[in-house]
């Protein structure tokens, strides 16, 4: 399926991938938003502060569609913190005046302040992106493994393992491809995808149920983790593939 050697780059093209999306989505959201805001900042009596921020979102926008770096991702992770920041102040300002004040705002700001902050772990995990090139054969040969197990079938495919994790207010399912030469791992709707090696990978069972048969575990893959659960064929397909004992797998 890949050589060891490919891997690092494999990895390379599914993130540079991501970065590209994200950009895109965010850069046009932000200049939309951007114009709106600036629109909002000059509606009598003018907001000189929502001009900046409107200018400031029209900024990001336009640098993300066009530039393309992994500042983009910093950028719009301030900005998102910056307008969080003036929806909260502005509605704490409102209420302090003795005006009436709109419930939902403050709201909106903490949630942007949260998403801004979640932004900056993004950036920082990316940041390194679309530094040096990919051949496209390699791009080619990430996006059809990645396609290929998102689409597979685990009652027919033998090497594919799907394990249904909890985390936090947002399950996901994991979906995993064996191979001799290492595993590709996919979260749905997380745009996280890892290439690695079988040293890179270890399931810690935790316990297991007959009724629904399911056997619960901790998969951990180069530095992430997920805690869920997968069939007990699941289970028994990755401690064959790390090549562990069934005792050492139980008790890990």
């Amino acid at each position: 399926m890949f050589r060891p050697d490919e891997l690092p780059l494999l990895q390379k093209a599914v993130e540079d991938e991501v970065v590209r999306r994200r950009l895109k989505s965010s850069g046009f959201a932000a200049t939309v938003f951007g114009v709106l805001t600036l629109f909002s900042g000059v509606v009598p009596p003018a907001d000189l502060l929502l001009l900046g921020l409107g200018a400031l979102l029209s900024f990001c926008g336009l640098w993300n569609l066009v530039m393309v770096t992994p500042a983009g991702l910093l950028m719009s992770a301030i900005s998102l913190v910056a307008v969080g920041a003036y929806n909260l102040g502005s509605m704490i300002l409102t209420a302090a005046s003795g005006q009436h004040a709109s419930g939902a705002w403050p709201v909106l700001g903490v949630f942007q302040i949260i998403w801004g902050f979640q932004a900056v772990k993004t950036w920082r995990r990316f940041r390194h992106t679309l530094v040096g090139d990919v051949s496209d054969a390699i791009r080619t040969r990430a996006h059809g493994l990645v396609d290929a197990l998102r689409r597979a079938n685990p009652k027919n495919e033998n090497d594919v393992v799907v394990l249904n994790a909890a985390s936090g207010a947002a399950p996901t399912v994991v979906r995993l491809r064996l191979a001799p030469e290492g595993l590709l791992a996919l979260a749905m709707g997380k745009d996280d995808v890892v290439f690695a090696t079988r040293q890179q990978v270890a399931f810690e069972i935790k316990s297991e149920s007959k009724f629904p048969r399911a056997t619960k575990g901790v998969l951990r893959i180069a530095g992430r983790s997920w805690t869920g659960s997968t069939t007990p064929e699941g289970a028994e397909r990755l401690r064959v593939w790390m090549g562990q004992p069934e005792s050492v797998a139980r008790a890990a």
